[in-house]
């Protein structure tokens, strides 16, 4: 790949002149491409790349002292691994995002739909007839009980029920409550 790269150059001494540095700069160029990228696999693409980068600036190089031609070979390297860096970032992101709409997309819609609006507030709307059928003391235990979330002291001093058998009167106004559902759910059958 490299020798296709280097015979795009028209002029043989710019051509020789990017080899010679090539073979120079190859192992400073993939120990820093390394250190930069920790991933051997994209090493030798950046290498390429940069030359590819660095072949319209051969008259530039040529007059570069040494120290400074290193310096901008290494820059150039580790501008180049940089770039491919936040270019993975940034597929990462998008991948991620899209991942996220797609999970978004395939979670159910929280929201209710008018018609199921509409249905559960008549079904609510039936069930508190039903229970309206209680005795006003059942109703009242499981007001405070359930809507007030009162202890069973509580309910004992509002109601005038010995703290003891406030269990056995909420249980037993469970059951009642139960019962009328269930007999209305037979008798809609």
């Amino acid at each position: 790949m490299l020798l296709i790269l280097f015979s795009v150059i028209e002029e043989e001494k710019d051509q020789d002149f990017l080899i010679d540095l090539f073979y120079q700069y190859y192992p400073l160029m993939r120990k820093k491409a390394y250190e930069v990228t920790n991933d051997y696999n994209v090493v030798d693409d950046s290498i390429q790349d940069v030359f590819l980068k660095l072949i319209p600036k051969t008259p530039l190089l040529r007059t570069m002292e040494y120290c400074k031609r290193t310096s901008y070979i290494i820059y150039s390297i580790r501008n180049m691994g940089v770039d491919y860096i936040r270019a993975k970032e940034r597929q990462k992101l998008l991948v991620s995002t899209a991942q996220t709409e797609d999970m978004i997309n395939r979670l159910p819609d929280s929201q209710l739909s008018v018609e199921e609006v509409i249905f559960r507030r008549e079904d609510r709307q039936e069930m508190f007839s039903k229970l309206s059928k209680l005795t006003d003391r059942d109703i009242t235990l499981l007001y405070y009980k359930y809507n007030m979330d009162l202890k069973d002291s509580e309910i004992s001093r509002k109601l005038g029920i010995p703290v003891n058998n406030v269990r056995q009167y909420l249980t037993r106004a469970r059951r009642r409550a139960l019962n009328l559902l269930k007999k209305e759910v037979r008798g809609s059958d």
